[in-house]
């Protein structure tokens, strides 16, 4: 493994169109295999003719589990269907402070789906749906007691990204057959 050096340039051999090594920042050589490099490092011309897809993600910090359970140990996984016909289906990851991704009291919350629209409107439904966003939200609601059941969202970050997962490896040009782009 090769990780946290600059890589400069790859060694291809003409003939069998593979890397044979890459030669860090520090102008070391390093045989390799294989290379797995994000699609970002990749020259521009190498990318001209890929299709990307967009996907909307959202990630929250809650005051506790959309689960109830006894525990605070666990991680939770949610497929939420689409709610009406053209909205996309959610993946809901739910990680508690034993994953050392927030801190005891927290959790931490991922929500990922095929963008349609923005990452807000793709996946506001679904946050509505789960959590409180905010106090003044609660003490509105006519379902108080279903409510207060309900994790608090503490902070939200929504955003949309290029997803790569789906392009296939022949539409990068001139990438050497050993090299394997991911997002």
């Amino acid at each position: 493994y090769c990780l946290r050096h600059s890589v400069e340039c790859l060694v291809v051999d003409k003939e069998s169109k593979r890397c044979k090594a890459v030669i860090d920042g520090r102008g070391q050589r390093i045989s390799c295999e294989n290379v797995i490099v994000e699609e970002g490092y990749l020259p521009q011309e190498c990318c001209k003719h890929v299709q990307y897809q967009q996907i909307s993600r959202a990630v929250l910090i809650t005051d506790r589990s959309v689960l109830k359970a006894e525990t605070d140990q666990q991680i939770s996984i949610l497929t939420v269907p689409p709610f009406e016909p053209g909205q996309p289906t959610v993946r809901v990851i739910e990680l508690c402070s034993s994953t050392m991704t927030c801190m005891p009291g927290t959790y931490l919350v991922h929500l990922t789906c095929v963008s349609r629209r923005s990452a807000r409107e793709d996946l506001a439904p679904v946050v509505s749906k789960l959590f409180v966003q905010d106090l003044k939200q609660e003490n509105e609601t006519t379902e108080g007691e279903e409510e207060e059941e309900k994790p608090h969202v503490l902070w939200a970050l929504y955003f949309n990204m290029r997803d790569s997962s789906s392009v296939v490896k022949r539409a990068y040009a001139d990438l050497p057959v050993n090299v394997y782009p991911c997002s």
